[in-house]
């Protein structure tokens, strides 16, 4: 057993690195452009006549290299109008990766569609296109690929397993916004693109999200499920509902500050690479500690950072860890929840067997909210606190 630190941990009565008078700073309150006020303004004095979700669009399409968007309520909805306006039904399937959050699943569940959850890479957390390859069933029909934490998946390979069995390819963009592979935002290499403005996010609109795609078809099929509730005008009679559709409008007010806010992103986004790329230096010669491996060909955004611990190296588990770094005021916990099927449990299937992978990442990984706030010296006590916390623990 390796010599202990001396240094006294916070979570043991020590002095934390920044304590609740000098905290790290928080993704809350959110910083308002001033550029929004008067776009509400407008959108006030216009009596709620100006079409400023429609500019919002068009402004949105275009920064994500796609023809057209659709913006409604979240990303949930945007991905429940994907499956919806391609037709995804019973007896189809649906790989989707095994670290993903709520909307990923049930936009496959509400259409009656049977998730096949496949593994990912143990480093980064993003499915890849062998784990893909091993999901298909003769029954898929699509493939929802999530580039989570903020991290870019590995698109070539993936598109070209989805392309040699013709499956359609939804990307979930919900927390890459403008994030870029091998030059190109993501949501625009596959099919369609989905994103999410809610709050926390990196363009946040208060709640909100838009699907993309250069299919125009594509788009006003969903805009007739998502939108019009399944209907269609017909002249001398009203609306015609043709399916069953949903109401997931979007707010002509979120739209207006969602402009003000697509004006800053690209800058907050560089930001927040930065920062997570000086971070991971810093801790790189820290044994045991891994921050997220970045493709080189990629430029990710980073919605939530998080380390993997060898737990080998240490005397204490993850939640141990956890707690102690919880304690020196890095503010987050496990990414445990993040596991599907295990963390939804209405599911038939919880099976996780199939994603060996996924089960161990998210059992040695603490992750925190990422904002483009950190200074260096903020950073540098991040580090620091891995630092004293992995010292203490090690073995």
């Amino acid at each position: 057993m390796g010599a202990l630190s001396t240094v006294s941990l916070a979570i043991d009565g020590g002095s934390p690195v920044r304590g609740p008078e000098n905290p790290l700073p928080a993704v809350f309150p959110r910083d308002i452009p001033a550029a929004a006020r008067p776009l509400v303004n407008e959108v006030l004095d216009s009596g709620f006549t100006v079409n400023m979700t429609g500019r919002f669009e068009r402004l949105f399409a275009e920064a994500c290299g796609m023809r057209h968007a659709l913006c409604v309520c979240n990303c949930t909805t945007a991905l429940h109008a994907a499956t919806a306006a391609y037709r995804l039904g019973p007896g189809d399937d649906v790989v989707v990766s095994g670290v993903t959050d709520f909307g990923s699943v049930s936009c496959i569940l509400w259409q009656g569609a049977r998730p096949v959850f496949a593994d990912v890479d143990p480093t980064t957390g993003n499915m890849t296109a062998a784990a893909l390859a091993a999901a298909l069933t003769p029954n898929t029909k699509a493939v929802i690929v999530v580039h989570f934490w903020g991290l870019v998946c590995d698109l070539a390979p993936i598109l070209e397993v989805a392309r040699a069995h013709d499956l359609t390819v939804i990307e979930d963009c919900c927390q890459t916004p403008l994030a870029t592979y091998r030059g190109r935002p993501v949501g625009s290499l596959g099919d369609c693109g989905c994103y999410s403005f809610d709050g926390e996010k990196h363009l946040s609109t208060d709640v909100g999200g838009a699907l993309v795609s250069d299919d125009g078809d594509l788009i006003e099929r969903a805009r007739r499920f998502a939108i019009a509730r399944g209907g269609v005008p017909e002249p001398g009679y009203g609306r015609r509902h043709v399916e069953l559709g949903q109401n997931y409008s979007y707010s002509q007010m979120n739209a207006a500050v969602g402009i003000a806010q697509l004006e800053t992103l690209p800058a907050q986004n560089a930001r927040r690479r930065e920062r997570a790329a000086l971070l991971t230096r810093l801790v790189s010669d820290i044994p045991g500690v891994h921050g997220p491996p970045v493709l080189p060909h990629t430029e990710p955004i980073y919605w939530l950072y998080f380390l993997r611990f060898d737990l080998a190296q240490f005397r204490v588990g993850l939640d141990e860890l956890a707690a102690a770094l919880t304690a020196e005021g890095l503010p987050g916990g496990t990414a445990r929840y993040y596991l599907v099927p295990d963390s939804h449990t209405f599911l038939e299937n919880r099976d996780l067997s199939h994603v060996p992978n996924a089960v161990g990442l998210l059992n040695s990984a603490y992750r925190w909210p990422w904002t483009d706030r950190y200074t260096e010296a903020d950073v540098a006590d991040m580090a620091g606190m891995v630092r004293k916390v992995a010292a203490a623990y090690r073995r």
